[in-house]
This record gives C-alpha cells, structure tokens and sequence, in this order.
C-alpha cells in the first residue's frame, strides 16, 4: 500500500512516462479504472512526443493503448514498431565487423515475431521465429514460440516437436551447470506442455537432491502425485 500511494501522489507535471503508467497500474491494481485510464493518457501522450521513436518505444505505445482497449492505434503502433525494427535489423547485418553482431543474430527475429503475435499474425511470427532459429539454432525460447504457436493452432505433433528441441538444449546447458536449479524448472515445465508427467517429476526431484530446502519444487512434485 505505501508503494501505491508513492506513485498516486506524484507530481501530475513530471515528464516521465514510465512513473504515469506505474501510477495507472497501481490505480488499476485498486479497480480505479477511470483512474487508471487517466494516467495511461498520460504516458502515451509522453511516448508519443517522443521525436525518432525506437521500436522499444513504439511497442510501449502499443500496449499503453491496449491497457485502455483502444485495439486499432495499439495494431497501428505495433506495425510502426515492426518496420523500425527491420531496417534497425538490415543495418546490424550488413555491418559485418560490429561487435555484438554475433550475439545479436538472432534476436531482431525474435522480436519481430514477438511483435507479429501482438498484431495477431501467426504466420509472419511463425516465419520471424523460424527465421531466430535459422541464425541462432541454440536458443531454446525460439523454438518455445514456434511450439506456443503450433500449440494455439492445435498442431499437436508440431507443438511436441519444437518443445522436445528446446528441452534438449536446456539438457545440453543443464550438463555444463550441474548446479543451475532453474534450468531443471523450465525442463519440467516443458516436459509439462507435453503431457510427460514421468520426466517433469524427475526433474523436481534432481532439484531437491541439489537443494533439498526448494519448498517450490517439493509443492510442484507434490501436486503431480496427487
């Protein structure tokens, strides 16, 4: 409750879209929607001054819009976002000696397709994430969007596929970082999506072994013996 009543009591001038929408959170928090919505205004008004909007930004926008229902200028500002962020793409790959090149091969797609799944468009996020692996085949969250999207598309066998790849990746950095507990959690989860009970448990109980004191993993192993 003192946190909330730190951002109510803001000052209104304060040119900080950030603090508007953590003051609209809160109010939404209370079921003060009319407040809410007031202060959400507010930042979008902030990012929408912004000159030279980044794709960071224009997402922002985007889902500020949504927090108000307003569907079609937050779609607008999700497009706006994706066209940045392919030319911001273009530039990095053609700059062949940039320094971060390497560990952002990847990433651009997957922001892409992150963007496309807001607007609704499976397809082009299936090919933005497809094309994540494409570059970066090591990456197990790429193959989780793709298996998310087959999922919500009821292709099973397709879904399956893409989660078992991103299972033995974790596997695979699982054997160098023995210690990493929440590795094992993200591979039960998986192992959850797939309906394997057996291996979701065996996992929770390597996490007790190596840290008998997680009550998480002792409440998750529980439960699926229920």
């Amino acid at each position: 409750m003192n946190i909330i009543k730190k951002y109510v009591n803001l000052d209104d001038d304060k040119n900080d879209g950030y603090n508007f929408t953590s003051i609209a959170e809160n109010y939404e928090s209370l079921g003060e929607k009319e407040n809410a919505e007031e202060y959400y205004k507010k930042a979008i008004e902030i990012y929408e001054n912004k000159k030279d909007k980044s794709c960071w930004t224009l997402e922002i926008i985007g889902d500020l819009y949504n927090s108000i229902g307003n569907k079609n200028k937050a779609i607008e500002a999700y497009k706006k976002a994706i066209k940045v962020e392919i030319k911001s793409a273009s530039r990095m790959y053609r700059r062949e000696n940039r320094w971060e090149r390497e560990d952002l091969k990847g990433f651009y797609s997957k922001e892409i397709g992150d963007l496309y799944m807001k607007i609704g468009n499976k397809n082009k996020a299936l090919k933005s994430y497809k094309h994540a692996v494409s570059l970066e085949p090591n990456r197990e969250e790429y193959y989780v969007s793709i298996a998310e999207i087959y999922d919500g598309m009821n292709e099973k066998d397709l879904a399956k596929e893409y989660y078992q790849k991103a299972i033995d990746i974790n596997k695979k950095y699982f054997e160098d970082r023995p210690y990493r507990c929440d590795i094992l959690k993200d591979i039960a989860e998986l192992y959850l999506k797939i309906y394997d009970k057996e291996n979701a448990e065996e996992c929770y109980r390597k996490i007790l072994e190596i840290n008998p004191y997680d009550d998480k993993a002792a409440d998750y192993l529980k439960n699926l013996n229920d």
